[in-house]
């Protein structure tokens, strides 16, 4: 049971982001982006690209998870361990 646990940890928390975080970046038209900004500095990498749109995705994910295991931690806290 733990190795399914971390199993499917792994494929919901680092393969999926991952594979989406590809999809999307080959989807976004890098200078049209930097343009709607309106700023002058182009950036040159579709890596800092993706660097720079996975953290503002990702910290409010996380934030997002920790608030629904802090509101759901009820429904685990008073349970027999299954062993």
């Amino acid at each position: 049971m733990p190795w399914a646990t971390l199993f499917l940890s792994v494929v919901l928390y680092i393969v999926v982001p991952v594979v989406a975080a590809q999809l999307w970046r080959r989807s976004l038209p890098l200078e049209s982006l930097s343009e709607r900004r309106g700023t002058t500095a182009r950036m040159k990498s579709r890596a800092a690209l993706a660097n720079a749109v996975g953290v503002l995705v990702e910290v409010p994910a996380m934030l997002s998870v920790v608030r629904i295991v802090l509101r759901t931690r009820g429904w685990y806290q008073g349970r027999v361990a299954v062993q």
